[in-house]
């Protein structure tokens, strides 16, 4: 970092009014935690459970409206960590934005994985169309 750098990021206002610093990875925190929660629908539509216990015990309780409240909050506090730090430090404000993203992304290739596995198997199309459903219509009353 050059000298005169310092000197215009210490002359840089540090407050909370004006445009967020990371918009773009904002986008996809957003993104990606939507997929997450869509995904997560899906999944337990087919049959399948949910993972993380704090989630699994949100959705028991409050269903997926609460889960969708849940993952509000926590990308809430996540651009909010970010918006704080990135005014003390933008470096470190990017970087945890990343770091959101990423541990955003990563149910979402997870629950993205399990989804093609069970396409791949054919439990998915089971699940959905009864084997016996065409017999039970084609039957004789």
């Amino acid at each position: 970092m050059t000298q005169s750098s310092k000197q215009t990021d210490l002359a840089r206002p540090r407050h909370w009014f004006g445009p967020v610093l990371f918009p773009d990875r904002y986008l996809w925190l957003v993104f990606l935690s939507a997929l997450d929660v869509m995904l997560t629908r899906v999944i337990l539509f087919l049959g399948g459970n949910e993972v993380n216990p704090v989630a699994d015990a949100i959705i028991k309780d409050w269903g997926m409206p609460g889960l969708s409240v849940f993952k509000f909050l926590i990308i809430a506090f996540v651009i909010v960590a970010c918006e704080y730090i990135g005014r003390i430090s933008r470096r470190q404000g990017r970087r945890l934005a990343i770091i959101g993203v990423c541990i955003a992304a990563f149910p979402v290739l997870w629950s993205s994985g399990l989804l093609l596995n069970m396409a791949m198997e054919g439990g998915a199309s089971e699940m959905l169309i009864p084997k016996d459903l065409f017999r039970v219509v084609a039957s004789p009353r």
